[in-house]
C-alpha cells in the first residue's frame, strides 16, 4: 500500500488508468445497446452511437479528475465539498449511463416480458368480462319465471276472473298481459345479449391467439409492438360490448316502467260495482308487480355492486422504462450495470483513507525511501543547485520542511519566535 500511495502522489496511477479506460469502453458499449434497443433506422443507431461514446468520455473524464484531485485533500471542509460533488456526479452517471447499461443487458428481455404481461392481463380481462356476462343467466331464469307467472295469471283472469271476479278480458287481463309482454321482451333481450356475449368471447379468444403469434413472431420489436397495439385496440372495442352494466341499466329502466303499464290500460267499467272490483284487482296486480320489481332489483343490485373491469390500453414503453418497471427480475443486472460506472469510487476512497491514515511527514519519508536511482541523482543535482544559491539557514530549514512534509503539520510544543 505504501508503494501504491507514494506512486500515486508522484502522479503515477499505475494500472488504474488502463483499467478505467477498459471500464469506460465497456460502459459505452452497454450504453449503446440500451440506447439502440428499439433503433431501426441508420439515424437512430448513429445517435445512439454518438451518445454512448460521449457518455463513456464523460465518465472517464469525471473519474480521472476525481481520482487525481480528491484523495490528497486533508482539510475536512474541502473533503466534504469534494465528496458532495462526487455524489452529484454519481447520480448523473447512474441516470446517464448506468440505467442504460441495464437496458442494454436486459432491456430487450424486459420489453418482451412487458408484451407477455399485457397479453396475460388481456386474457384475464376477457375471462372476467365473460364471467360477468354469464351472470345474465340468473336474470334470464328469473325473467322466465316471472313471465310464466303473469302468463298464468292472465289466463286465470280470462278463464276464471281470478283477480276481478269477472270472467273475460278487461282492464285486469290486459294489464297482466302487458306486464307479461314487457317481461317477455326483456327476457328475449337478455338471451340475445348472452348469445352475443358468447360470440364476442369466441372472437376475443381468436384475437388473443393472434396476439400470442404477434409476440412470438420474428419481426423486429418495434413492428411487433405496433401490431400488438392495433390488435389490442380492436379487442378492447369488442370487450366494451360485454359490459353487463349496460344491459342491467336497460333492465332497471324497464322495471321502473312496469307500474306505468297498469296505469295506461286502466279503463274501468261503467258499472260502479264492476269498476270497484277492477280497481281492487289492479291494486293486487300492482302488489304483484312490486314483488317482481323487488326480486329482479336484488339481482340488478348484485351486478351493479361489482367493481368495474378495466380494459387497459397497450402502453408502448422504452427499454429503460421496462427494466425500471420490472426491476425485481433484473437485480443482478442493476448491480452490474450501475456498479460498472461507479466502481472507481472504491479506488477513490481507498486512496483517500490510505493517505489520511499517515501524516504528511510519514508519506514524505516513504517517498524518500522508495526513490529510484534516477530520482536520487536528480535530488543530488537539486541539492547542489540550492547549495549554490546561498540560502540562509531559515530558508534552508523551510525548504527541508517542505521536502519532508513538515510544513503541513503544526507542533503545539514548538516555542514561537520571541
Amino acid at each position: 500500500m505504501n508503494k501504491m500511495v507514494t506512486d500515486y502522489l508522484k502522479g503515477n496511477l499505475g494500472v488504474i488508468t488502463p483499467l478505467l479506460s477498459i471500464m469506460c469502453i465497456a460502459s459505452a458499449l452497454f450504453t449503446y445497446s440500451g440506447a439502440s434497443v428499439e433503433a431501426v433506422t441508420f439515424d437512430q443507431k448513429a445517435k445512439a452511437t454518438v451518445f454512448a461514446i460521449a457518455s463513456g468520455a464523460f465518465i472517464y473524464m469525471f473519474w480521472y479528475g476525481v481520482i487525481n484531485l480528491v484523495p490528497p485533500l486533508r482539510e475536512s471542509g474541502k473533503r466534504l465539498f469534494a465528496n458532495a460533488i462526487v455524489m452529484f456526479g454519481i447520480i448523473v452517471i447512474v441516470w446517464l449511463s448506468g440505467v442504460l447499461n441495464v437496458a442494454g443487458m436486459a432491456g430487450l428481455d424486459a420489453l418482451e416480458g412487458h408484451l407477455n404481461v399485457y397479453v396475460s392481463t388481456l386474457q384475464k380481462t376477457v375471462d372476467e368480462k365473460f364471467e360477468r356476462a354469464l351472470l345474465i343467466k340468473e336474470i334470464i331464469a328469473d325473467l322466465r319465471l316471472e313471465q310464466n307467472r303473469y302468463e298464468q295469471a292472465a289466463k286465470a283472469e280470462l278463464d276464471e276472473g281470478s283477480y276481478s271476479g269477472t270472467i273475460g278480458s278487461g282492464s285486469v287481463f290486459f294489464a297482466l298481459q302487458a306486464i307479461q309482454n314487457r317481461i317477455g321482451a326483456l327476457s328475449l333481450e337478455a338471451e340475445k345479449y348472452l348469445e352475443n356475449s358468447r360470440k364476442i368471447n369466441a372472437q376475443s379468444l381468436k384475437r388473443l391467439d393472434k396476439l400470442g403469434k404477434i409476440i412470438s413472431s420474428d419481426k423486429p420489436l418495434v413492428f411487433r409492438m405496433r401490431d400488438l397495439n392495433k390488435e389490442s385496440a380492436a379487442l378492447r372495442s369488442e370487450l366494451a360490448e360485454l359490459n353487463i352494466k349496460n344491459f342491467s341499466g336497460s333492465v332497471t329502466r324497464t322495471l321502473a316502467a312496469l307500474p306505468r303499464s297498469i296505469e295506461v290500460i286502466s279503463v274501468f267499467s261503467n258499472n260502479a260495482q264492476v269498476a270497484a272490483r277492477q280497481k281492487q284487482a289492479l291494486a293486487r296486480v300492482r302488489k304483484d308487480v312490486e314483488k317482481t320489481i323487488e326480486l329482479l332489483t336484488l339481482v340488478m343490485d348484485k351486478i351493479e355492486s361489482l367493481p368495474p373491469v378495466e380494459i387497459e390500453p397497450f402502453e408502448r414503453i422504452t427499454a429503460v422504462r421496462a427494466v425500471l418497471l420490472y426491476w425485481y427480475n433484473y437485480i443482478p443486472y442493476f448491480a452490474g450495470g450501475i456498479g460498472l460506472d461507479i466502481a472507481p469510487l472504491a479506488v477513490v476512497y481507498l486512496l483517500q483513507n490510505a493517505i489520511l491514515s499517515k501524516t504528511a511527514s510519514q508519506i514524505k519519508r516513504a517517498q524518500v525511501l522508495g526513490m529510484t536511482l534516477e530520482e536520487q541523482a536528480q535530488l543530488k543535482i537539486g541539492e547542489e543547485y540550492y547549495r549554490r544559491l546561498g540560502l540562509d539557514i531559515k530558508e534552508m530549514k523551510g525548504f527541508n520542511d517542505d521536502l519532508l512534509g513538515k510544513s503541513d503539520e503544526i507542533d503545539l510544543n514548538e516555542p514561537g519566535d520571541e
